[in-house]
């Protein structure tokens, strides 16, 4: 039995394998990655959004880690779109 398999979707394949052996083996953290990078992605911060957050969840709220969230959730979006869009045929097609 052959599985017809273009070369986009192996390496996808094995970078997730490797992905996932550096997060087992914990040589790998994504909060670690978000706190490194949190100083990268401050120019993507809008001027007001301090003002938005306070008036919507009051004085008390941390902007700072309401803005990793915001960061991690958009990488996610990122990266599950990307698989999404590699899964069409043809995509990764040499």
């Amino acid at each position: 039995m052959s599985i017809n398999m273009s070369p986009g979707i192996m390496f996808i394949i094995i970078g997730a394998l490797i992905i996932f052996m550096l997060f087992y083996n914990r040589r790998l953290s994504v909060n670690k990655f978000i706190n490194e990078t949190s100083p990268y992605f401050k120019f993507l911060m809008e001027s007001d959004y301090i003002f938005l957050l306070t008036l919507k969840y009051g004085e008390g709220v941390d902007v700072e880690k309401k803005y990793s969230e915001r960061v991690r959730n958009g990488l996610l979006v990122i990266v599950l779109d990307v698989c999404f869009i590699s899964s069409w045929n043809g995509f990764f097609s040499i």
